[in-house]
């Protein structure tokens, strides 16, 4: 039996972030579902985001740990969304014909906190998490699990004083962002799961879910989702063990040789911030374009996973092309590209 490790999400960590884009994209489409399983993942879809963040904060330890301090670390930070970002708000200030003054806040990332623009929050979001990560760590090494303890709980906290504003996504999101860190020094600790975990994990899972149907119930409770924030809590208990549960099936796909689904994830993982800042986007032109089947019809799910497709391959072109024009104007010493 294959012995489990917190080094598992390390080595499928790409292919995680395609589970979690591919989440998103099931939330952002304009398809539903009769099935209820598959609808109550397309719901839930924001976990998805959360995913995004506790992977960031695991790849940003193991770079804080190569010597990634100071200037370097935001420089690559910097190059990482950047040079993809405002392409893509340009495209959207032309497109949807934006104000003066919105089209400002959109290029500063500052939208989403000046007016609650929520169309591309995650940025505004790593752009402050990415600010914080240099002085957390430094206070981090030595005192891991205290830190990670006193973060989750005073940000966990701290978000019930924003339950009526629209900025409770990123209050709300935060604790499982300091998660991560703890998950990536494990992983390079090279801790295994042992038996208590396992069942820790398993248990608050559980309860994730179970406080998931119970928010969704009633034909969606607005009430419990936005008014209380369970749109956003309960991945706060489903993110890890889910990224573990993730890892342990991706790992599972290639002891049976079922190669092509770690490889497509893994491809789909590797544009994930190009796909989340391109397919909302993408789905708007679209729909303005075609007139769109009733959503619980065949056409109407084609259309969506069209889209999909399609977004996927500019993701994948974009970000080619992005990548060689950075590296041309990059140092050679500096030419690696931040994950």
């Amino acid at each position: 039996m294959m012995e489990m490790s917190y080094e598992l999400i390390s080595r499928n960590r790409k292919a995680l972030m395609g589970w979690a884009t591919l989440w998103v994209a099931l939330l952002h489409s304009q398809m539903w579902f009769s099935f209820l399983p598959l609808q109550w993942i397309k719901i839930t879809g924001h976990g998805g985001v959360e995913m995004f963040l506790f992977l960031s904060a695991f790849g940003l330890y193991y770079a804080y740990q190569k010597g990634e301090h100071g200037w370097n670390f935001f420089r690559r930070r910097i190059l990482r969304i950047l040079p993809y970002f405002l392409p893509v708000v340009l495209f959207r200030i032309w497109y949807l014909k934006e104000p003066l003054d919105e089209s400002i806040r959109l290029l500063t990332a500052t939208s989403f906190w000046i007016t609650g623009d929520r169309s591309m929050w995650f940025v505004s979001a790593l752009i402050i998490l990415y600010a914080l990560t240099p002085l957390y760590l430094h206070f981090f090494s030595g005192r891991e699990e205290k830190m990670t303890a006193w973060a989750f709980g005073l940000s966990a906290a701290a978000s019930f004083f924003f339950l009526d504003r629209l900025q409770t996504i990123f209050t709300a999101s935060m604790p499982v962002f300091f998660l991560g860190f703890l998950a990536g020094y494990y992983s390079k600790q090279k801790k295994t799961v042992d038996r208590r975990a396992k069942s820790l994990g398993a248990l608050l899972l559980a309860a994730g879910i179970v406080l998931q149907v119970i928010s969704y119930a009633n034909d969606v409770n607005e009430t419990l989702l936005f008014g209380k924030g369970m749109f956003w809590y309960p991945h706060l208990l489903i993110v890890w063990p889910l990224c573990m549960l993730l890892s342990v099936f991706t790992e599972w796909c290639r002891r049976v040789h079922w190669l092509w689904l770690p490889d497509m994830m893994n491809h789909l993982g590797a544009v994930s911030l190009e796909f989340y800042l391109l397919h909302e986007l993408m789905m708007k032109f679209w729909s303005n374009i075609f007139s769109v089947a009733p959503r619980y019809s065949y056409h109407g799910i084609l259309f969506n996973v069209l889209v999909i497709l399609l977004t996927y391959w500019i993701s994948r072109v974009w970000h080619a092309l992005t990548a060689a024009l950075i590296r041309a104007c990059t140092p050679a010493s500096s030419r690696e590209l931040p994950q």
